[in-house]
């Protein structure tokens, strides 16, 4: 389990008390955001930055997160995508054809956006989104500069010290087929 399976529990955490609420999900969005609290501090009740490495995947799967009644509704998408009857392409979420049949959804979302904090404070750094185009590079863009990167340069904004990117919110999109 990488640490975004971890967030998507809704632990929350006080004192030496922990309390775990497990919510199912019934409705899929054709988007999936993430937003981590990165810059509250839920204990102090204080603006701070919190740097803890969260790593993050490229693709997020989120049936297992899904009421028996969603799952229903994946499993026919889920198991031409698995085997293999399309290809190693998918339709595209935003590609529209009303000559199409309905997409269907499948419960499993590609990473497409990334905003990350570099600096040392909540309060002192820069703001840096990265989005991931259509032949699979992504750009990130920095004010008014822009750079190209890799996949596993994107796997690296998972935090851990005041001078690297730490991701802040992540955009999933839905893989349909």
């Amino acid at each position: 389990m990488n640490h975004l399976d971890e967030v998507l529990e809704h632990t929350l955490r006080t004192g030496d008390s922990m309390y775990e609420k497990d919510s199912e999900i019934n409705e899929l969005p054709r988007y999936f955001t993430i937003q981590l609290g990165r810059m509250w501090d839920e204990m102090q009740n204080r603006l701070t930055k919190k740097f803890d490495k969260v790593s993050h995947p490229l693709q997020l799967d989120l049936y297992g997160h899904c009421s028996d009644e969603m799952k229903l509704k994946l499993q026919a998408a889920r198991e031409v995508a698995e085997s293999g009857a399309l290809g190693s392409s998918y339709m595209d979420i935003d590609q529209f054809d009303s000559t199409v049949p309905k997409k269907q959804l499948t419960g499993i979302y590609n990473l497409v956006a990334v905003v990350t904090h570099k600096g040392p404070t909540a309060n002192l750094g820069h703001y840096v989104a990265w989005v991931k185009q259509a032949n699979e590079t992504w750009i990130q863009f920095s004010d008014d500069m822009t750079s190209t990167h890799e996949d596993s340069e994107i796997l690296e904004l998972s935090g851990g010290a005041d001078d690297q990117h730490v991701a802040y919110i992540y955009l999933y999109k839905a893989q349909l087929i």
